[in-house]
């Protein structure tokens, strides 16, 4: 065997040169990929006749190796059509493994992608918990059972959609870790251009591939040159580390003005007001659209009345199936239903209230028919306008159907160069701004806020996925800018998109379909972008008396602005859509018992809960827990403590927040020292009166909070 070794401090890469493939990496006391049976690299291949294929480091021939003192570069050579050199540099600055791969293109085909560095461990995500994988889907998820995620993996392919491991998409973030021995591997892309990217894993013989692909962007018979670095480092720690050494590659390349200094935004995002999502048509996303009890609009106001008065907040009014055209069925939106004389007469009463107005609407697709409103069809218009020419196409450059949305219409996805898609949006959103909406939820169903792939060779584009779908979509964004207009997408905006996207839902529970989730993502952007917890819409969490409680608590700790969803009687409801499955509403007085606490202190610490950055809480120890059941390919039983904690860092000053989210008090043990401060209300943390305290326990009060500061 023809072996590099390659050591930094106590770890170790073993590369077989000869086979192509790397044979074990040592760190954190274990060694990894032993029995790692995957090319070092693969180059993923069109060719002009529309044949895929995959040149591995197992087809190349070795051509040389050359060591730079740290920095080493392998070249191989596929025939005489590809010359592929992989870069790898051990930087003991900071202990990590740092690749790079470039590939000379003399043929006429198309890179679409590379991969690189090939690498597997064995699976050992058993569900015991040793081992875990973070995973940047949808908020952040720590995976210890592979083999019952929701969605399983799946090959990203024409036509593509939103449940993909693709950044950035629902993978929001461009890093990812294995946990184990009290530490693991990160593993990070530090791309300032935040290419697009498959930043997965999945389970085969044994195995666990993790699976780093990056998409070219290029043309037919380019080269392809990646121009960042694919970061390994072995660390100690929890997840909460690994977060860290992406942020603090992040917080040095950012393009996202922190919130507080952000003059973009509308005065309303620093008062967290709660957010209220509703029908104006349906009770769901599939039901007869019949008026619901919030039309005419002016009995939406005497439900605006009552909630603020009992929330003590200003509510967002976030209106669902509002669209006067057919719900769920982009981009056309406008007039709204019931024309626009009352919706803008309904937006002036509602700000009169000091309350403000939001709308979702379903990203950037081209809706042919309507499954809820038969009577919208738009095959005509899309047969004068010559649409297929704007519309994302496969590599054989034919138009499928969009996998978005089945149930509620039939269309295919927008290609985010089309000139017609930029019109219509613009059009639609001035009609939307000028009616007096305060907020766009406006890509829902784009995941992140990207597009999905198109090869089209008539659009301009290069041919393959790549950054230049980033740029398309911000330029979008950009042209319908304007001071104090804010918008969001359906899951918290990927990195790329946060300066565009600035209030988005970020439905968390999505992760719990994957693993358990953690709020990674605001752990790395929270002080550059507040969410909102969003309808909720696919809750895998089973019904119990308090799971809503639970996740109001969640997301307040995350830093997310909260959200209730009501439905046809006026009543929170479990999550969108569980009317139709029949599911039990939650406790409605304690859930708002416990919005108007969490609200109170949202207002109050905005230091913090608006404005910080997140970092690991306190250790402390609760023995009472809840059980609720989990439903993703199975359903299991997850045990939480009936307290909940989370830590904020600002100026200087930390605060470690707690919270009891059911209804009797609870003790936990916590280490307290005299210097800090013990505020057991967010009134008294207004007035500046704490505690102090120097015993190992607390009690906290039912659905409350606690903060304990330390100015130090």
């Amino acid at each position: 065997m023809n072996t590099l070794q390659i050591k930094n401090g106590n770890s170790v890469l073993e590369i077989d040169l000869s086979q192509g493939r790397i044979v074990s990496f040592t760190g954190n006391g274990r060694v990894l990929c032993e029995g790692n049976a995957y090319p070092l690299f693969v180059v993923g291949m069109i060719a002009e006749n529309f044949e895929k294929s995959r040149i591995s480091s197992f087809d190349c021939a070795l051509k040389s190796v050359e060591d730079k003192g740290g920095e080493y570069i392998l070249t191989y050579a596929y025939l005489e059509k590809l010359i592929i050199t992989a870069t790898v540099v051990a930087n003991e600055e900071t202990s990590d493994f740092r690749f790079r791969i470039q590939v000379k293109n003399s043929t006429k085909d198309l890179i679409e992608f590379v991969e690189y560095p090939g690498v597997s461990i064995e699976d050992d995500l058993d569900g015991s918990g040793n081992s875990k994988m973070l995973w940047l889907f949808n908020e952040g998820a720590l995976v210890s059972y592979n083999k019952d995620k929701m969605w399983p993996y799946e090959e990203p392919e024409y036509p593509c959609w939103g449940t993909l491991g693709i950044f950035p998409n629902m993978v929001q973030s461009q890093f990812m870790a294995y946990l184990y021995n009290q530490g693991g591997l990160y593993i990070g892309c530090h791309d300032q251009n935040c290419g697009v990217k498959q930043l997965d894993f999945y389970h085969k013989d044994g195995r666990i591939k993790l699976q780093l692909r990056f998409y070219s962007g290029a043309y037919y018979g380019d080269d392809f040159s990646m121009d960042f670095d694919v970061v390994f480092r072995f660390f100690k720690g929890e997840w909460q580390d690994a977060c860290d050494i992406y942020r603090t590659w992040y917080e040095g390349v950012a393009d996202a003005i922190k919130i507080e200094k952000n003059p973009d935004l509308p005065n309303w995002y620093h008062e967290s007001p709660l957010v209220v999502a509703l029908p104006i048509r349906g009770a769901h996303d599939t039901a007869e659209m019949a008026p619901s009890r919030y039309y005419p609009y002016d009995n939406l106001l005497k439900e605006v009345e009552r909630i603020a008065a009992k929330t003590n907040s200003k509510l967002l009014v976030l209106l669902m199936q509002w669209e006067g055209t057919a719900p769920w069925a982009p981009p056309y939106v406008w007039p709204p239903y019931g024309g626009e004389e009352a919706f803008k007469e309904f937006a002036d009463k509602l700000h009169a209230m000091g309350h403000y107005l939001g709308l979702y609407c379903s990203g950037f697709s081209w809706t042919q028919q309507s499954k809820l409103i038969k009577e919208y069809n738009k095959e005509k218009e899309f047969e004068e306008r010559n649409l297929k020419a704007e519309m994302c196409v496969s590599p054989e450059q034919t138009l499928s159907y969009s996998r978005v949305c089945i149930p509620q219409r039939t269309g295919y996805d927008f290609c985010p160069t089309s000139k017609v898609l930029k019109e219509i949006i613009q059009s639609e959103v001035e009609n939307m701004f000028g009616a007096g909406v305060d907020y766009i939820q406006l890509l829902d169903q784009n995941h992140g806020g990207n597009s999905y792939f198109c090869y089209s060779k008539s659009h301009g584009h290069p041919h393959a996925p790549g950054n230049w779908q980033v740029n398309a979509m911000n330029g979008i964004l950009e042209d319908v800018h304007q001071e104090k207009r804010l918008f969001g997408c359906e899951s918290a905006a990927a990195e790329p998109f946060i300066k565009n996207l600035l209030f988005s839902d970020n439905r968390w529970t999505y992760a719990e379909m994957v693993g358990d989730a953690v709020p990674a993502y605001a752990y790395v952007y929270h002080s550059r972008v507040n969410n909102f917890m969003g309808n909720q819409s696919c809750c895998p969490i089973e019904y119990t008396e308090g799971d809503y409680r639970y996740r109001i608590a969640y997301s307040f700790l995350a830093g997310d602005m909260l959200t209730i969803v009501l439905d046809n009687e006026g009543d929170i409801m479990h999550y969108w859509g569980s009317a139709r499955r029949g599911v039990a509403k939650p406790d409605q007085d304690s859930t708002f018992r416990v919005l108007v606490e969490c609200n109170a202190w949202r207002r109050a610490a905005k230091e913090y809960l608006s404005y910080g950055d997140m970092v690991k809480p306190k250790e402390y120890v609760c023995d009472e827990h809840c059980e609720f059941t989990i439903v993703r390919r199975q359903k299991f039983a997850k045990k939480l403590p009936k307290v909940l904690a989370n830590a904020f860092v600002y100026n200087g000053k930390r605060a470690d927040i707690f919270i009891n989210y059911e209804k009797e008090p609870v003790t936990v043990q916590l280490p307290i020292s005299k210097t800090e401060r013990v505020f057991l209300s967010s009134e008294d943390f207004t007035n500046g009166k704490w505690e102090t305290r120097v015993n190992e326990e607390i009690t906290i009060a039912p659905l409350s909070v606690v903060l304990i500061e330390d100015v130090q």
